[in-house]
């Protein structure tokens, strides 16, 4: 289990320079994504020797069993995603711990709408929703939860996933905030356990696949409005005075990341 964890590490620290970091994913991050899924099944089928069950996938819960777990799934990303924002809408700022809010993507917000829309619809799945999920949830939770039970499994399968996303964490803090990053990777891994426990309640991947997609799209598709308008890169136009942080980065020239809880006074003043 060992030298799978570590390959799946290593393997998610690859990918921003193969794929890119649009955090809405892309077509490389699709087809990087599709060998990921490809090679984490191969695995499990001649090296874990694991079955459908062991992965969650298959007749656990056939049919509307699984429209039930995807339905209990989006429900907990949606609710997750809505904590986030309701954080960002205030929150952040009155319990005293703004400037430790996460940064939001440069790359999300030089994105139109429509093209937003398009890549969560699409590529989000492909490049990062099926692959983490099948890789984490499906093949590594499977075999840790066979040699050491379900709740072991959830806990130990959440860490390599926080370090699969260690260059994207990286890449998406320009500031290195200490504080920031270690944030990021708390995130990652109650992300990673949260979705573990819900593949392992439902005992199907139906539900973190579920989870996994809303939340990211959920957060994407609310937060990038969000983030355009304190920059004035959206409708509405202008920046909100000791809010705006659209300085241009050293390295490529993208826009900075901004802080989630710096967008919301700049919204809830209009």
């Amino acid at each position: 289990m060992l030298s799978l964890s570590a390959a799946l590490a290593l393997l998610g620290n690859v990918k921003p320079w193969l794929a890119g970091t649009n955090p809405a994913g892309g077509p490389a991050g699709a087809v990087f994504g599709a060998a990921t899924t490809g090679a984490a099944l191969l695995w499990a089928q001649h090296a874990g020797r694991l079955e459908p069950r062991d992965l969650g996938l298959g007749g656990a819960h056939p049919g509307a069993g699984q429209v039930r777990a995807a339905a209990v799934g989006g429900a907990v990303g949606l609710a997750c995603a809505g904590a986030v924002v309701a954080m960002a809408l205030g929150g952040a700022e009155r319990l005293g711990v703004r400037r430790h809010a996460p940064e939001v993507p440069a790359a999300l917000l030089t994105m139109r709408e429509a093209e937003v829309l398009g890549r969560v619809l699409l590529y989000l799945p492909l490049d990062t929703v099926v692959p983490e999920e099948v890789a984490f949830r499906g093949v590594l939770q499977g075999a840790l939860g066979r040699r050491l039970g379900a709740p072991a499994a959830v806990g130990l399968a959440a860490a390599p996933f926080a370090l699969w996303h260690t260059t994207l964490a990286l890449t998406e803090t320009p500031s290195q905030s200490t504080t920031q990053l270690v944030l990021k990777f708390a995130g990652y891994y109650f992300a990673g356990a949260g979705f573990g426990l819900l593949r392992a309640t439902t005992r199907t991947l139906a539900a973190p696949l579920a989870a996994h997609w809303t939340l990211n799209a959920a957060l994407m598709l609310l937060l990038h409005p969000l983030g355009r308008r304190l920059t004035g890169r959206g409708p509405a136009g202008g920046v909100a005075p000791g809010h705006a942080r659209a300085a241009r980065s050293g390295s490529g020239g993208a826009l900075a990341s901004e802080t989630i809880s710096s967008i919301a006074p700049a919204v809830t003043s209009r």
